[in-house]
């Protein structure tokens, strides 16, 4: 069996493994056909299957949770749920008009944003200045820093 056929075989057995557990009688016919010739010729299935037995094991002795602690604890869970503020901004909610509470949440984020885009605006126009100040000579230095990709990051931090 080729290796890819081998990863393709163990990677089918991982989800078999997954979705049925390790008892072969729970695994379709088909897988069962097919993952028979993989777990009886690879090393590496077979310490899989072994690994899936044993935690199959540990679930089994597993101590089961009665029904009424899962129901209280079902309940606690829906009771938090209900009492705990929700933490979502009053203007995510559909259907509802802008109010000037809803203006002034979202302000502060507007003005950065605003800043952002000024300051971008400003440090690009200034690019002839700042190449001065930074040594470079050309404009030809300057457009290949700007055309470059970051596939040269390092020779580009040598032009700026």
């Amino acid at each position: 069996m080729s290796t890819g056929n081998q990863n393709t075989g163990l990677a089918l057995l991982e989800a078999t493994l997954e979705t049925y557990g390790s008892d072969r009688t729970r695994w379709p016919a088909e897988l069962r056909r097919q993952l028979s010739s993989v777990v009886s010729s690879n090393v590496e299935a077979r310490r899989i299957l072994a690994e899936a037995k044993a935690l199959d094991r540990l679930i089994d002795i597993a101590p089961v949770v009665p029904a009424d602690r899962l129901q209280a604890l079902s309940d606690r869970i829906v009771m938090a749920a209900r009492t705990t503020p929700r933490v979502v901004g009053s203007s995510s909610l559909p259907g509802r008009k802008p109010t000037l509470s809803m203006c002034r949440e979202n302000f502060a984020a507007g003005m950065a944003l605003a800043a952002s885009l000024v300051l971008g605006m400003f440090a690009g126009s200034q690019q002839q200045d700042l190449a001065g100040v930074a040594g470079l000579a050309s404009d030809a230095t300057i457009n290949q820093a700007d055309a470059s990709d970051d596939s040269d990051i390092y020779s580009n931090e040598d032009v700026l």
